[in-house]
């Protein structure tokens, strides 16, 4: 998927059109409603050895709300905790920003696929930006929109992101974002593309085809639309 994205002629030349050799990669995972989806550990370890092919450390590989184990077994550098610095303004609020972006330069986002009860769906643009706030509560207001935008316009976030890598080996096409088994599908796919937003909008094709399948009514507005990818769209955050 990353060597398609990217034109290149092989998966590590694909991560070195991607990275410069000295960054520091974070790779955000989801930790709301690991243990129930269970993917992220295999795709730490297949994403990390791909890497370590390419020629990157994993001293210079920082694991984000990956489980438990995977830092110890992959030997990654230990994630920075707590926030840090003063607050920054992000237009339609202010709060402090994750400390483990001081650390890294470059982000590899690699999100579940679900549906969100308060945001429509939780994907690219959702993975990163309540996770890199230190009150994310605050920010959940009309549909998330359009905190998501403003957060992921920072900055100390937007050149960091390289490439989104939609872990849906296995979906939530209801409820969420913490996910009950009942909700929970094979999907058996993954997502990969440097566009947040175009990414975020075939997965909520996908979502609506399988809440199709079961009965249950579309996800977004009257038109079709989550509103805060649709926000993220007017700050040209991708297509």
């Amino acid at each position: 998927g990353v060597r398609e994205v990217t034109e290149a002629a092989s998966p590590g030349e694909a991560w070195n059109k991607l990275l410069r050799s000295d960054d520091v990669i974070g790779i955000k995972f989801n930790h709301i409603g690991e243990e129930v989806i269970s993917t992220s550990l295999p795709m730490a370890v297949q994403l990390v050895e791909s890497l370590k092919s390419a020629g990157f450390s994993p001293d210079r590989i920082i694991l984000i709300e990956a489980p438990w184990q995977a830092s110890r077994r992959l030997k990654t550098r230990p994630c920075p905790v707590g926030f840090a610095g003063p607050k920054v303004s992000f237009g339609s609020g202010e709060d402090e920003l994750a400390a483990v972006l001081q650390e890294v330069s470059a982000i590899i986002n690699v999100p579940f696929l679900k549906t969100h009860n308060l945001a429509g769906m939780s994907c690219c643009l959702k993975n990163l930006s309540h996770a890199l706030i230190r009150r994310p509560k605050l920010c959940h207001a009309s549909a998330c929109s359009p905190f998501v935008g403003d957060i992921l316009a920072l900055p100390q976030i937007r050149p960091k992101l390289k490439i989104h890598i939609v872990n849906a080996l296995r979906a939530v096409f209801d409820g969420g974002p913490v996910p009950d088994r009942k909700s929970l599908w094979t999907h058996s796919g993954v997502l990969v593309s440097t566009d947040p937003v175009a990414c975020d909008k075939v997965a909520l094709d996908i979502l609506n085809e399988q809440r199709a399948t079961r009965k249950l009514p579309v996800i977004g507005n009257l038109d079709g639309q989550i509103p805060h990818v649709h926000a993220a769209a007017a700050h040209g955050l991708g297509t």
